[in-house]
């Protein structure tokens, strides 16, 4: 008796144990994205981002979700900033604006932008940064510049999205997010 006991609750045990496909719907994996690494890697080692269709790609997506919204205030008003792990003891609206100046010059004094501008040629990405510095100063300039709806990552955008809310996040919107992220698994 004691062993058909045992032989049940086992039995029970494992059967309990399989999920039913309605279960199964309800599990989800993380996926990575192709851009993963923008928010959870090191920039300097990373080469998807050198790579000029994607560079263009961020651009246009973050020109359709407004750099001001992703820039935080203090890096604007500051004279030094932190991206990542990376230390940047400059003016934001200076930076920007010598970057491109001293794009194209034959000499450039500044060891900083010497050395940006050249690592730049050497990953032949430097006419895509060019631009996306002249952008991003237009912007610095209050100016309203369109973005090229071909180049928008759809995905990066919701993401974006999500991630910078301008307003405050209610039970609806916490349900919307979730679909939205859910319809990327």
């Amino acid at each position: 008796m004691i062993d058909n006991i045992k032989i049940f609750v086992i039995l029970l045990l494992t059967i309990s144990c399989v999920p039913n496909k309605s279960d199964q719907q309800n599990y989800y994996k993380e996926k990575k994205t192709s851009f993963f690494d923008l928010t959870h890697g090191d920039w300097t080692a990373d080469s998807w981002i050198r790579n000029p269709e994607n560079l263009k790609m961020v651009n246009e997506t973050f020109k359709k979700i407004g750099y001001l919204n992703l820039i935080p205030n203090d890096f604007i008003s500051s004279n030094e900033f932190l991206i990542g792990d990376i230390y940047i003891k400059k003016n934001f609206f200076k930076l920007f604006d010598s970057l491109q100046i001293t794009y194209g010059l034959d000499t450039i004094e500044s060891k900083y932008y010497r050395e940006f501008w050249e690592r730049r040629k050497l990953e032949k990405n430097d006419s895509i940064v060019f631009a996306i510095v002249k952008d991003i100063n237009l912007i610095l300039k209050q100016k309203i510049i369109p973005y090229s709806p071909d180049f928008v990552n759809d995905t990066l955008y919701d993401l974006l999205r999500i991630q910078y809310r301008p307003d405050s996040l209610t039970n609806e919107l916490a349900i919307q997010d979730f679909k939205t992220l859910k319809k990327y698994h």
